[in-house]
C-alpha cells in the first residue's frame, strides 16, 4: 500500500488481466488494507481473475490483533468481507488463524470462533502459535498459553472450519461450474 499513488496493485492485475491467453489469474494472501474499492472493481471486470482471495484473520478479538501489531480490528475485518460478498459473485474467501497468541484468553478465542463463523470461510488454516526468534511475542513467555489449552481450542478452530467448508461448497449444488483440476 502506498499512500497517494493510486491503487499500485489493482494497476497491476489490470495490466496481467490484459495478457493474451491468460485464463486463470488468483491473488493471494492480500492484508485486509490492500483489497480497495478499485481492486475488487478490477476483480469483478477481469473475466480471468478467480474470486478466491486468501485473507489473513489472526485472530477475532481486537485485543490479540492489537498485540499482533495488525493494523486493522475484526469489525473493519467483517466489513471488508462484506464489501468482498457485495462485489462478487460467491466469492471462495480462505483466512490464517493463529491459536494461543500469547495473552489470549479463553474470551479472545471465543471472539475468534465467532468471527469465523460469521466469516463463512470456504478454508481455515489455523495455526498454533509459536514463537519466533527476535519478536516480541517470543519473550512474553510468561502469557505463553498452554499447550493442552492450544490443542482444545485448534479442535475447536477445525469443528468450525469444517462447517463452514461444507456450507460454501453446499452453496453449489446444482450448478454449473468451470473447473480448473491440478492434481
Amino acid at each position: 500500500r502506498q499512500e497517494g499513488n493510486g491503487s499500485p496493485l489493482a494497476d497491476l492485475v489490470e495490466a496481467l488481466a490484459g495478457v493474451e491467453g491468460l485464463v486463470r489469474l488468483r491473488l493471494s494472501s492480500l492484508e485486509p488494507g490492500d483489497l480497495d474499492d478499485r481492486l475488487l472493481a478490477v476483480l469483478c471486470r477481469c473475466e480471468c481473475c478467480v474470486p478466491h482471495l486468501h485473507l489473513p484473520l489472526q485472530s477475532g478479538s481486537d485485543a490479540v490483533l492489537r498485540r499482533m501489531n495488525r493494523q486493522y480490528n475484526s469489525g473493519q475485518y467483517v466489513e471488508m468481507l462484506r464489501r468482498v460478498r457485495d462485489a462478487l459473485d460467491r466469492p471462495a474467501i480462505s483466512t490464517d488463524i493463529v491459536v494461543g497468541f500469547p495473552g489470549e484468553t479463553d474470551a479472545d478465542f471465543e471472539q475468534t470462533l465467532a468471527v469465523a463463523r460469521q466469516a463463512g470461510f470456504c478454508k481455515i488454516h489455523a495455526f498454533p502459535f509459536s514463537p519466533r526468534p527476535g519478536t516480541a511475542a517470543a519473550r512474553w513467555t510468561d502469557q505463553f498459553v498452554h499447550a493442552h489449552v492450544v490443542r482444545d481450542r485448534m479442535r475447536a478452530l477445525a469443528c468450525v472450519g469444517r462447517q463452514s467448508a461444507e456450507d460454501f461448497v453446499r452453496g453449489f449444488v446444482g450448478c454449473m461450474e468451470r473447473v480448473i483440476v491440478e492434481g
